[in-house]
């Protein structure tokens, strides 16, 4: 990692990428159906799905098991606020509290809409079933258009994640990615160089452009306006946000996202022990947080 003479860890952005309900246009339109705005009219969207034989959600938790804390996040965003989220992820409150134990209260109520193949899909796997039109939604992030075939990207669009109380004010998620250098670089100033180059309005603009990608500059300087609808549609969102987060090991850290892999892929397969898994969950990350 790059350093100064303080020994501070110094992080340089380059991109960064929404998170939201993403589903294609066409199937939606071939369903009958519409993107939900509060929490019963999602349920209901679900349940209307499922008895037309979709699938209502895809996850892939096989070998990324992390997308499992994308609706734990959103669901205590929206359930407790983007202040108490912050304050969970930095131990100051526990994962065995009623506030959390509100927040899997929601999350149950997903796992009959969920794809039970998606335990052993990673979150690409899991993008082929609403290329193919056999799911319906994927919460994930902007990234997804990566994955999806060419001729189906101008058909993605997303909602954002429904509300559960109106009183909570909305906060997204929007990790940002970019890079370190190490200290130790046998070339400090081609490092420091390359790194200048990466954060550079040009460089930034080359990446999102050559990737497929959805990801948003960081770069004030870099126009926007030739980013396509659905990139304009994930800034729009972001800026009528009251509060932005980043993703639970991004607010946390990599030894607090392991705990919380383990706990919610045991919920997603035995949510009748969530008492349980919570209590375990405390328990380790309590060690995280002592360590």
């Amino acid at each position: 990692m790059a350093a100064s003479p303080a020994s501070k860890q110094i992080f340089v952005p380059t991109n960064y990428y929404w998170w939201g309900v993403f589903y294609r246009k066409s199937a939606f339109q071939e369903w009958g159906v519409q993107p939900a705005s509060t929490w019963d009219e999602f349920i209901a969207l679900c349940r209307t799905l499922k008895g037309k034989g979709v699938i209502p959600l895809s996850m892939g938790t096989g070998s990324t098991a992390w997308v499992a804390s994308g609706w734990f996040d959103y669901l205590n965003l929206r359930i407790n606020g983007a202040t108490f989220h912050r304050e969970l992820l930095a131990g100051k409150h526990p994962f065995d509290g009623p506030e959390v134990k509100k927040v899997m209260d929601h999350y149950r109520q997903l796992l009959e809409f969920i794809d039970p193949k998606g335990r052993s899909y990673s979150w690409q796997d899991a993008v082929t079933p609403i290329a193919n039109k056999k799911a319906a939604m994927y919460l994930i992030g902007a990234f997804i258009t990566q994955s999806m075939p060419k001729d189906a990207v101008d058909d993605v669009d997303f909602f954002r994640v429904p509300i559960i109380d109106p009183s909570v004010p909305i906060a997204e998620e929007a990790p940002t990615d970019g890079y370190f250098a190490s200290a130790k670089s046998k070339n400090t100033q081609g490092a420091k160089d390359l790194l200048a180059y990466l954060a550079s309005p040009a460089a930034q603009q080359q990446f999102i452009s050559l990737s497929n990608s959805s990801n948003l500059p960081t770069s004030p300087q870099v126009s926007t306006s030739g980013f396509s609808p659905l990139v304009q549609k994930g800034i729009k969102l972001l800026n009528e946000s009251a509060a932005i987060t980043q993703f639970f090991n991004r607010d946390s850290s990599d030894q607090l996202q392991t705990t919380a892999d383990t706990a919610l892929t045991k919920f997603l397969d035995s949510p009748g022990d969530v008492n349980t898994i919570l209590s375990s969950w405390q328990a380790a990350a309590q060690k995280v947080f002592t360590s």
